[in-house]
């Protein structure tokens, strides 16, 4: 749980001693990456008063919160690649592990759209809708369905999964209903657009990112460049 490491560690309000001493840190959107990563540090060694502070300027009524959806909603509905359009960002779920990784946020409410090949008709190409949900469990739905047919759904514990199951049911279709002998391989998270760097960039400002004990994304590009 998040905040049981955030207080091991506090001492005093606004303590930190990795050369900035006492002083207060901004968290509103447009700081740099630099002061982000300060922030995403403080926060972890309990420069913030107490649990109750951090739920105030993290829920979704907050000022920080909703001045920060403002400007990532700006950016959405936005093309990532040819193929991938990210829809929705959806919100940080905050208090179970399993919702980030090092390298992604996995939102409760995250939506992107992929054009691949149809299910019904192999030689076109249609719409599929990926998500993910949190349904009360300890780690995150991931779902792929058909935009045109959303009856034709395939849901996993990971990215990958669904889009698995949905390319060996095309290739079925291709082959007659005959079985794939071919090995499938396929990015969960290129075809959901996780690993997009513009997306990457919306995880980094997403409300309550600081205080995700594992994500650390590499450096990436601004998001106009």
């Amino acid at each position: 749980y998040p905040y049981q490491y955030l207080y091991k560690h506090w001492k005093n309000n606004y303590l930190f001693s990795n050369g900035v001493g006492r002083k207060k840190l901004s968290l509103e959107t447009g700081a740099s990456d630099e002061m982000h990563d300060l922030i995403k540090t403080a926060i972890r060694y309990g420069m913030l008063n107490s649990k109750s502070a951090i739920d105030e300027k993290f829920k979704p009524t907050s000022e920080l919160y909703q001045k920060r959806m403002k400007v990532i909603n700006s950016y959405l509905p936005m093309q990532l690649n040819s193929t991938v359009t990210l829809i929705s960002m959806g919100h940080v779920v905050i208090n179970k592990p399993l919702f980030h990784s090092k390298r992604y946020i996995y939102c409760d409410g995250f939506q992107s759209e992929k054009l691949y090949a149809s299910i019904k008709n192999p030689n076109e190409r249609t719409l599929y809708v990926s998500t993910i949900t949190d349904d009360g469990s300890e780690s995150p739905v991931f779902t792929v369905y058909l935009k045109e047919d959303p009856s034709i759904s395939y849901s996993g514990n990971a990215p990958t999964k669904p889009w698995i199951a949905l390319l060996y049911d095309i290739d079925k279709v291709r082959n007659n209903g005959t079985s794939p002998t071919r090995n499938i391989s396929v990015s969960g998270p290129e075809f959901f657009g996780l690993a997009a760097s513009k997306t990457i960039k919306l995880m980094k400002m997403m409300p309550g990112a600081e205080l995700l004990r594992e994500f650390a994304p590499k450096p990436i590009i601004p998001l106009d460049e």
